[in-house]
């Protein structure tokens, strides 16, 4: 199970990023995806997994394929996964 709490870690870590390397608050991603800004922020803060209509809506928004933001969530769980076994 702490696989998949590491990859909404990751993910929201990844959604984070990319809205902050726009300048953008949570507000205008919220606006770009027509989510609300709690679910950005639920997202965000690693307590929720977005769906994945909800997930190619944020990746529509950045500009970006889908398969690349999961592929970046995806490395980046594996990361955190390594980081956990080495502590």
């Amino acid at each position: 199970m702490k696989d998949s709490s590491n990859f909404c870690l990751a993910l929201g870590q990844i959604i984070r990023e990319h809205r902050e390397k726009r300048n953008w608050t949570r507000k205008i991603l919220a606006a770009k995806t027509g989510i609300s800004i709690s679910h950005v922020r639920v997202i965000e803060m690693r307590h929720g997994n977005p769906s994945v209509m909800v997930f190619v809506a944020i990746a529509v928004a950045f500009g970006i394929d889908a398969d690349k933001l999961l592929l970046e969530a995806m490395q980046r769980q594996a990361y955190l996964n390594d980081k956990n076994r080495l502590e």
